[in-house]
């Protein structure tokens, strides 16, 4: 597991908030989340706003080991937002966006590119060699049902899809 993990109470960036301000947000302790998955190799912690946003939008980091991916996700939920951002490391985002289009993109933190990711999305980031540490913005605040994992190998995603799954983790094992 990296030994970065911000520490209670440091600033880890911000991103602009549903009302279009920019939010400073700050690692919150006391509601701190983890999910450790059978291998280890993923984490989350919960985040907060600084200032009176955080009752309209919550967060989290996301930490992944070096050379390993997190689970794949879809989002369910109509008018939820999920908001994505590199903040430490690099890496891929394996994507089906809602069009269907399989979306590959290499990510770091000198790109500064924000995922808007909403209903219809499905997503995998596969961390490098240094690991990857995502800032996620959820609005309205997340709810387990508004995301759905889907198993490896799961019928209902494109066979093309899991074809790059498979080439981009395996060659990010050590």
């Amino acid at each position: 597991m990296p030994e970065t993990a911000p520490k209670p109470g440091i600033d880890i960036g911000g991103l602009l908030g549903p009302d279009k301000k920019f939010h400073p947000i700050k690692y919150d302790l006391e509601s701190e989340l983890t999910y450790i998955d059978p291998n280890e190799d993923y984490r989350i912690f919960a985040i907060k706003y600084l200032d009176e946003t955080e009752e309209q939008a919550d967060g989290a980091l996301f930490e992944i080991n070096r050379n390993a991916a997190c689970p794949i996700m879809s989002i369910t939920k109509e008018g939820y937002s999920a908001r994505r951002q590199v903040v430490e490391g690099s890496g891929t985002l394996l994507a089906i966006l809602p069009n269907g289009e399989i979306q590959v993109t290499e990510v770091d933190t000198k790109s500064g590119v924000v995922f808007s990711e909403g209903a219809g999305w499905v997503d995998c980031w596969i961390a490098g060699p240094n690991g990857l540490k995502i800032l996620d913005i959820s609005s309205p605040a997340f709810q387990v049902d508004f995301e759905d994992s889907v198993p490896i190998d799961d019928p209902s995603l494109p066979i093309e899809y899991w074809q790059k799954y498979h080439e981009l983790t395996a060659t990010t094992r050590p």
